[in-house]
């Protein structure tokens, strides 16, 4: 069976390991790219994986941005009545760097079989500090850690 998945994916048998824990859906992977177009390779495979974990930063970036926008508007509706005017300030700097981001540009990928992996080039500090659980939530999606 490896045999066979080598040739289809055109690669290794060691290669394989580099598939093993992702978390999407393989062969809706697989089945996106020949609606596309493209031949399944292992390297196209990861490419789409990392382009999928990339989506999924981008929304839980606009998720939280969202979230402490609203936040700010209750502290700001809160104001009048004695609410926190240092609160609504350390939100309107941690809503300023959420704005800064943009995954697209700050996460970056290698396909090339077991030399596969994914990193942030930009912002990596604010993402793990405002985003690590959803940042561990797309590492298990990926199978890839960054």
């Amino acid at each position: 069976m490896e045999e066979l998945l080598c040739v289809l994916l055109d690669c290794c048998r060691g290669d394989l390991l580099v598939l093993e824990n992702v978390g999407y859906d393989l062969g809706e992977i697989v089945g996106q790219l020949w609606f596309e177009g493209f031949k399944p390779s292992l390297n196209t495979i990861t490419n789409e994986i990392f382009s999928r974990g990339q989506q999924e930063l981008e929304a839980a970036v606009k998720k939280k941005l969202q979230e402490r926008k609203q936040e700010q508007e209750a502290i700001l509706e809160g104001i009048g009545y004695g609410g926190c005017v240092e609160g609504y300030n350390q939100l309107q700097e941690e809503i300023a760097k959420l704005e800064g981001l943009n995954p697209e540009n700050d996460m970056k990928w290698f396909c090339n079989y077991l030399d596969t992996s994914c990193w942030f080039s930009n912002n990596e500090d604010i993402y793990q500090e405002y985003l690590a659980d959803e940042i561990k939530a797309i590492e298990n999606n990926m199978g890839f850690n960054f």
